[in-house]
Formats: C-alpha cells, sequence, structure tokens
C-alpha cells in the first residue's frame, strides 16, 4: 500500500500542459517528481508567483486559456504540499490542502469543462481523501473526453480497489498497460491487487516490471519481498528484497514505518531460518545416530557369523572324537568280555557272599525307607502351613491395594474438586465486557464490529474470564450493561473492557457511539472517561482496548460540504489523544490506531486489529506489552498505515494465559 493511497497518482505537472514559456525553478520543484525537503517552500513561493499572475487575467476574459492553466497550476501546488503533509503523516494538514486544491481545479473545470487535466488533478485529490465514488466521477469524465489516457485508467482502478471492487480494478489497470505498456505505476497496483489476491508469482511478475519501467523505491521492493515470502519457499528471494529495501534512504515518516515494518519481516524470516537450522542439525544428527547403529548391527552380524563358524568347527572335532572313542570302546568291550568271562566264575563265588549282603541291605533299606517317609510327611506339613502364610499374606496385600485405591480415587477427587474450585475463582477475577456495535441508525453500518465482539468474547471466555456481552446496543442498553459491569469490577483483579464500532473526539474528549447516536447530539454517545472512571481501582489490572474510529463515508461527506473554518470539530478523524494524567494507576488502554487517525473496519470477517488480537490472545507465556507489539506489527504489515497506539500505566506484568 503506498501512502498517497493505494494506486499511484502520478503529480499535477505530468498531467497539466504545457506553458508557453519555460518553467521557473519553483514550478518544476513543485510539480514534477520526485519530491524533496523543499517542496513546501518551493510550492509556496510558486503559488504566490500564479496568484499574481492570476489577479491581472481574472478582470479580463480567459481568451488564450491561461487563467484555465493558472487555477489548474495553482491546485497542482496546493496538491503537492498536501501529499508532502500526508508522507510526514500528518492526515489533517494533508485533507485541509486537498479540499483547497480541490476548490482550484473546479474553478478550472468551470472556465473549460472539455480539457481533462483539472479533472484527473480533481479525482486525485479525491481519491486521497478517500472519495473514492467522486474520484471515480471524474476519473470518468477525463475517460469520455480523452477515452485512451492511460493515466485515468490507473487511478480509476485505484478507486475500484478502495471501493473493494478487484475485478473492475483489474480492468482498468489492464487497460492502462494496453495503452502504456511501460507505465511502471500501473504495474505496481496490479500486483497490489494480485497481492491480495494471493496470486503471487503475478504479484511478483508485476512489480519487477515496475521496477525494471521506474525506480526501484521502497514500496515496491517491500511489496516484492512480501509477495516472495508468502508465496513459500523463497525466504532468500525475499529476504534480499527486505535487506534492499531498508538500504534504500527513507524520505519521510511514511517510508520510514515502512522500513520499520520490513526490519520486522526480516526478523521473522531470520527466526524462521534459525528454526530450519536446527531442525536440520537435529536430522543430522539423527541420521549419524543412525548409521552408527546399523555399524554397530553390521558388527554383531560377523560376529554371530564367526560364532557359527567356531561351532560348525566344534562339532567336526567333536564327531571326530567319537568315532575315535567308539573304536575304542569296540576294544575296550571285547577286552571287557574276556574280563567278564573271568569275573564270572568270581561273581558266582561271590554271589553266595552277596546274598548274604543283600539280606542285610534289605533290612537296612527298609529302615531306611520308613525314615524317609517319615521325612516326606514332615515336609508335607510344612509346605501346607507355608502355603496357608503365602495366601494370608497375598489377602492383606490385595485388602491394602484395595484401600490405597481408594484413597488415591478420594485424593484425586479432591485435587479435581479443588481444581474447579480455583477456576471458579479465577474467573470471579477475571471480567470482561465485550461490546461490538454494528447496525448504526445514522452514522454508517459497519459490518464486522458485531464478528470481533463475538471472537473476542470467546477467546476470554477460554482464558477464563467471566464475559459481559453486549451486540448492537442503544445508548440506555449500553449504558445500563456498563453499570452492571462496573458493579462486578469492584471486587475483580482484571477487568477488561473491549469496543468495536464507531467512535469520535470533540473539543479533546473521546466518544463511543451506541448504534442510536447521533452527531447532532452529544447526549447520545457515551465518553470514555466516563469508562475509565467506572471502572479504575486501586489494586489489580484494567485494560481498555477500543477498536473504534473506523470508516464513516457518511460522517466524511458531511464534513466535506462545509465550509473549512466552520466546520464542525466533532467530525474530526480519530480519537484525541488521552492526557497521560487522565489515566489511572493500573490501566493499560489500546486503540486500534493513533489519536487522530482513523482504524479500517477489514476486508475480511474481522477488522485487522480484532484479527491480531485473536491471533496472540491465547498465546502462553506473552506478556500484555509485548503482545500489543506484536498486534501492532500484524496490523501495520496489513494495513500499511494503521498503527496501533497504547497507554500504559500499569505497575507490573500482566499475562491473559500463564508461561507452560
Amino acid at each position: 500500500m503506498r501512502g498517497l493511497g493505494w494506486f499511484m497518482l502520478v503529480l499535477l505537472g505530468l498531467l497539466a500542459p504545457a506553458p508557453a514559456a519555460a518553467q521557473t525553478r519553483d514550478e518544476k520543484a513543485c510539480l514534477h517528481p520526485p519530491s524533496d525537503r523543499n517542496t513546501i517552500a518551493a510550492c509556496n513561493r510558486f503559488i504566490e508567483d500564479v496568484s499574481r499572475k492570476i489577479e491581472p487575467v481574472a478582470l479580463s476574459k480567459d481568451k488564450d486559456g491561461s487563467l484555465y492553466r493558472r487555477y489548474n497550476q495553482r491546485g497542482g501546488a496546493y496538491q503537492a504540499i498536501a501529499r508532502r503533509h500526508a508522507a510526514n503523516e500528518e492526515p489533517k494538514k494533508a485533507g485541509e490542502l486537498h479540499l483547497r486544491a480541490i476548490g482550484e481545479f473546479d474553478k478550472a473545470i468551470h472556465l473549460d469543462p472539455a480539457s481533462p487535466h483539472a479533472f484527473i488533478n480533481r479525482g486525485g485529490s479525491w481519491a486521497e481523501l478517500v472519495f473514492p465514488d467522486r474520484a471515480i466521477q471524474d476519473f470518468e469524465q477525463v475517460l469520455r473526453i480523452a477515452p485512451k489516457n492511460a493515466l485515468a485508467y490507473n487511478n480509476r482502478g485505484g478507486a475500484y480497489r478502495d471501493k473493494g471492487n478487484d475485478d473492475r480494478a483489474m480492468a482498468d489497470l489492464n487497460r492502462a498497460l494496453e495503452l502504456k505498456q511501460n507505465f511502471a505505476y500501473a504495474f505496481f497496483n496490479r500486483g497490489t491487487v494480485h497481492l491480495q489476491k494471493e496470486n503471487y508469482d503475478r504479484a511478483i511478475a508485476d512489480y519487477t516490471a515496475a521496477m525494471r519501467h521506474g525506480p526501484k523505491d521502497i514500496d515496491t521492493l517491500a511489496a516484492r519481498g512480501r509477495a516472495w515470502r508468502d508465496k513459500g519457499g523463497n525466504d532468500k528471494q525475499a529476504r534480499a528484497d527486505f535487506e534492499a529495501a531498508l538500504a534504500l534512504p527513507a524520505e519521510d515518516k511514511r517510508s520510514k514505518s515502512v522500513q520499520d515494518a520490513v526490519r520486522e519481516l526480516l526478523r521473522a524470516l531470520q527466526e524462521k531460518a534459525d528454526r530450519e537450522k536446527a531442525e536440520r542439525e537435529r536430522r543430522q544428527k539423527t541420521e549419524r545416530e543412525e548409521a552408527e547403529r546399523e555399524r554397530l548391527e553390521k558388527a554383531e552380524r560377523e560376529a554371530a557369523e564367526r560364532e557359527r563358524a567356531a561351532l560348525e568347527k566344534a562339532e567336526k572335532a567333536a564327531r571326530e572324537r567319537a568315532e575315535q572313542a567308539a573304536r575304542e570302546r569296540a576294544e575296550l568291550e571285547k577286552a571287557a568280555r574276556e574280563r567278564a568271562e573271568r569275573e564270572r566264575v568270581a561273581r558266582e563265588r561271590a554271589e553266595r557272599e552277596k546274598a548274604t549282603r543283600e539280606k542285610i541291605a534289605l533290612e537296612k533299606a527298609a529302615r531306611q525307607s520308613a525314615e524317609r517317609e517319615r521325612i516326606e510327611r514332615e515336609r508335607a506339613e510344612r509346605e501346607r502351613a507355608a502355603r496357608a502364610r503365602v495366601e494370608k499374606a497375598a489377602r492383606e496385600r490385595a485388602e491394602r491395594a484395595a484401600r490405597e485405591k481408594a484413597e488415591r480415587e478420594r485424593i484425586e477427587r479432591e485435587k479435581e474438586k479443588r481444581k474447579n474450585a480455583e477456576r471458579e475463582k479465577a474467573r470471579a477475577n477475571r471480567i470482561a465486557l465485550v461490546i461490538g456495535n454494528s447496525a448504526y441508525r445514522k452514522l454508517g453500518w459497519l459490518p464486522n464490529p458485531r464478528n470481533d465482539a463475538e471472537a473476542i468474547a470467546k477467546v476470554l471466555d477460554a482464558l477464563d474470564f467471566t464475559v459481559f456481552r453486549g451486540i448492537n446496543l442503544t445508548h440506555a442498553e449500553m449504558a445500563e450493561m456498563l453499570a452492571r459491569f462496573a458493579h462486578a469490577a469492584r471486587d475483580a483483579e482484571t477487568a477488561l473492557f473491549f469496543f468495536g464500532g464507531h467512535g469520535q473526539q470533540d473539543a479533546g474528549v473521546n466518544y463511543l457511539a451506541p448504534i442510536d447516536a447521533d452527531e447532532r447530539d452529544l447526549g447520545k454517545f457515551v465518553t470514555l472517561q466516563s469508562v475509565m472512571d467506572d471502572i479504575k481501582s486501586e489494586r489489580g489490572v484494567r485494560i481498555l482496548i477500543i477498536d473504534a474510529c473506523r470508516n464513516r463515508p457518511a460522517a466524511q461527506e458531511v464534513a466535506s460540504l462545509q465550509p473549512l473554518a466552520t466546520r464542525s470539530a466533532f467530525v474530526e478523524r480519530g480519537l484525541a489523544m488521552v492526557d497521560r494524567r487522565d489515566v489511572p494507576t493500573g490501566m493499560f488502554i489500546a486503540y486500534a490506531a493513533q489519536p487522530g487517525q482513523v482504524a479500517s473496519d477489514g476486508v475480511g470477517l474481522n477488522s485487522p486489529f480484532a484479527r491480531g488480537l485473536l491471533k496472540h490472545l491465547p498465546t502462553p507465556g506473552l506478556e500484555l506489552r509485548h503482545l500489543f507489539i506484536r498486534v501492532r506489527s500484524e496490523v501495520l504489515a496489513d494495513t500499511g498505515t494503521q498503527r496501533p497506539h497504547v497507554d500504559d500505566s500499569l505497575d507490573g506484568e500482566f499475562f491473559f494465559k500463564a508461561p507452560q
């Protein structure tokens, strides 16, 4: 996204017809890019010069078109100053100067309604004031006068993109490139539409073409780096583009903000690279361990093979020894038979002696058998007694185990009961009021606050908050719910208030809008200061999250039609800066955008600010301040311009989810 509207408006000097005389140094410095630090001074000198030339011509008829040209030039000078203020993040000054420029272009168009230049210049200012419908009307008038004006197609495509009509935007940008094939700005804008649609290859090709036909600037390098990163597997190319963007000089605050976002993206890529390196080292270590295991298994197999071979060799030797033993046994048997024959005679002689010995032995054996039976009976009796003791011990162990199991179950039930009681106590100590107003009756319908409130309430409920929900509340309903919440917050350690919807400032006072709010009656609004006063506490933590001041086309339309000097302060864009002395101790306030800035309602189901909250609130161990640093990076990367803001008077740390 570019700081001067997402589509790149070509400066006035490229559009106005060439003057008859040579251009002055101030005119070139003011109306022709690139602008520098001296642009405002040069433009002011050029405005004074043109104003002196307008006065005598205005008294006579504009015969040669010089009065038309000078009104157009003076409007272009105001427009150049406005863009310089916008680049320095000074939207209020930029808006005032764009309105002055539109007044000059109106005068030029009145003098010559058939010339396209003042129309295209006025459309540029309407686009930068975020009035896409008026910008489209001017660009269509240019195309009726000059049907082949590539710049008009480019700028109208940008206005359609601001309205969320990507298909019409893509058609106009394609037509611009058909008419002017080296149109660097059209390539950049079409790449941005492709990136939004996640057509990363086409986005990269268009950003590359933009730098081939135009300068390599911070925005184009940062956008192409995001496309490389989001495509996946191209971190090296993304890092190269981000580093190239950081190497370029940042001439203004908006460029520095883009470079800050790029630094965050580079840091994320480095963290990812570190994680991948650690994973590669882990895999390599695993592979080395697996190789060592395979080597050991191979060595074990080889040792087993050697043992098998040795066993076979031993078995063979054993067979040979058995055969030798068989031969020796045959010889011994022969000798034994001979010896047996000799012994038979001796045995017969000895049998008689043996019979006598056997008789004696039988008597002795009978006595020994009786003794053994007695011993066996005694042993069996001892074994029965031992079994009885074992069975008794087993029964006692079973009974003891049953008692221990019952005791463990009782302890587990008590632990679960204590856990439930602690959770209920935590819910009593952490309460939240979440309000999402979408269905406004007079201020303009917003699609996302209801979705944001319901999603955030669900996350807070999972984080053990007792949540009060309020969707599309009138002034009376909102006041009644705030009173209930304030009463409940008195004894709570943590109280959180979230508001999504319209918000406004008047004379430095910030107002939150119920759905029946009317800009003509401040009494229909709820002041942010009253919410702070209701929930402040001398102990505990108080958190206010304000996703308000979303785009309000209807209110901006009314404001733009009033004379600048008499416009009500109540239609100023964004919330006012809160005096730090008015923020009570122990309170943390987070805003979706900086003071004086408008927050985006988003093109999906949630606003960019709510998406960041939903992503990081459940993160374990993420301290409150670090959480909003991450949310701010997410929103800035998503929108390119919106930067959330916090007012912090907490004394300690706070975690939505404790470290695990």
